[in-house]
């Protein structure tokens, strides 16, 4: 670990070794388990499988699938991070005076304010930081979080003022170049909007619609009658209130975490394209970007590597912004 100093920040520095990848993805599965949803899916797995194991001789061929889509999960997961964090990879954490600061290779410079942050929880060598908005996380490794200063980082999570006593924080003059704020109904638009581009995807939406019908085939032991309609819309009901349930906590974080009045902006130049926003502030390369997207209001940027998509208003690109995004972001591609 290396610590280096600019003029308002002190950053700890890690620079990833052979095992690192497999650590984290291994720090992250033992953080799903501990997660409501980890129980979930745990929970349908272990159901799934005593169904199988109680159904007809001929139908526990059904096993395969269930194991090989839990077996290539766990390896999708591995590569997928491979990918994004190759072996020398440096990664940087500071402590700013509003924000957290995190550099990486694909995001130059990513600024998260700490009354963003749910909690800190230590899994193995890494620090796994909860951001309220969707439970998402940020996962540094404990070397650019040494004792003293992750115990300051719980202090000033602990400490944060909330949304509507947020300072003001300065900005390079010139950065910005278009600004947006929030108006009553943003925060229901924006989260139908994520709902149906982040959740209700073609894969997701397969996805549901195969675990549906092979539960129902199972639960009914094969026979289609009566019994297996009813099953049927047991499933369906249940698969709606579930989806329902997404919606409504993504509306309710946002309303929490983006009240009426908040400010968006963006700017660019050559080489990088910034954002700031309510939550977080973020420096991007456009070679760290592998696709852009727009839905209504919203544009949905791809970060390479982790896949993840950023979604902020389609106000601060105005005019010919966007199309010079996109191409920015097409020539990047080609260049690497």
């Amino acid at each position: 670990m290396d610590t280096t100093s600019t003029p308002s920040l002190v950053w700890h520095t890690y620079t990833t070794d052979a095992g690192y990848v497999g650590r984290q993805v291994r720090a992250q599965y033992r953080r799903l388990l501990t997660t409501p949803q980890g129980w979930f899916l745990t929970a349908v797995y272990v159901v799934l499988l005593v169904i199988i194991a109680s159904a007809p001789a001929g139908m526990s061929v059904m096993l395969v699938p269930v194991v090989a889509v839990m077996a290539g999960a766990v390896v999708w997961g591995r590569v997928r991070t491979g990918r994004a964090i190759p072996v020398g990879t440096v990664v940087r954490a500071a402590l700013g005076p509003h924000h957290l600061h995190v550099h990486g290779p694909v995001v130059q410079d990513v600024e998260v304010r700490y009354d963003a942050f749910r909690r800190v929880v230590v899994q193995g060598r890494f620090a796994v930081l909860e951001l309220r908005p969707g439970r998402s996380i940020v996962i540094l490794p404990l070397e650019v979080l040494p004792g003293p200063v992750l115990d300051e980082l719980r202090a000033r999570i602990r400490d944060a003022p909330g949304p509507e006593d947020r300072p003001v924080v300065p900005r390079p003059e010139g950065r910005f170049t278009a600004t947006y704020v929030t108006d009553e109904g943003f925060a229901r638009r924006f989260a139908r909007t994520g709902f149906r581009q982040l959740v209700l995807t073609p894969r997701k939406v397969a996805t549901l619609a195969v675990a549906v019908a092979v539960g129902v085939l199972l639960a009914s032991g094969g026979h289609l009658g009566s019994d297996t309609v009813v099953i049927l819309v047991v499933a369906l009901g249940t698969v709606a209130v579930l989806l329902w349930s997404v919606l409504a906590r993504m509306h309710r974080q946002l309303v929490r975490r983006v009240p009426v009045g908040s400010t968006y902006r963006a700017g660019a130049d050559d080489t990088h394209l910034w954002l700031d926003g309510p939550v977080v502030a973020l420096e991007l390369t456009y070679a760290g970007i592998t696709d852009v997207r727009t839905r209504d209001e919203v544009v949905f940027l791809r970060q390479r590597g982790t896949g993840q998509w950023i979604p902020f208003p389609v106000q601060v690109f105005p005019g010919a912004a966007l199309d010079d995004l996109r191409r920015r972001v097409a020539a990047a591609r080609v260049a690497g």
